[in-house]
């Protein structure tokens, strides 16, 4: 085997590995659809549908935008600390790492969906809709 090749199987490794993640990622939307609308609105005590709907939007927004740029800064990180290693494995793992990231941040905006569902003016709230 030559290290060509070998770089080869671990790019396409890591080409699996992005797949399953984003796979894995992307059938909790179904379930978080699934829970939105086919769970009782719950309302909220503490605080009013629109204060509840309003905090997960820019909390979502907020989310959205740092992800972009916290992303680009570690893979910037990344390129700078493989130009000194070269270590091909490394590089991999940590590019895992930051789309890791990024889809648990994206991750967190669909939570922030489902809490609007169910604390706010979401699919069952109270009946104005957003």
């Amino acid at each position: 085997m030559t290290d060509d090749h070998l770089g080869w199987v671990e790019i396409s490794r890591h080409l699996r590995q992005m797949r399953v993640t984003t796979g894995l990622f992307l059938a909790t939307v179904p379930a978080a659809i699934a829970v939105a609308f086919l769970a009782p609105y719950r309302g909220s005590s503490v605080a009013s549908p629109l204060t509840v709907t309003l905090t997960a939007a820019a909390a979502s927004l907020w989310i959205g935008f740092a992800a972009n740029r916290d992303a680009g800064n570690r893979l910037e990180k990344i390129r700078r600390a493989f130009a000194v290693h070269g270590d091909e494995s490394r590089l991999l793992r940590d590019h895992w790492l930051v789309y890791l990231a990024v889809l648990v941040r994206l991750e967190m905006m669909v939570v922030c969906g489902l809490i609007v569902s169910l604390w706010g003016h979401g699919a069952r709230g109270s009946g104005s809709g957003c």
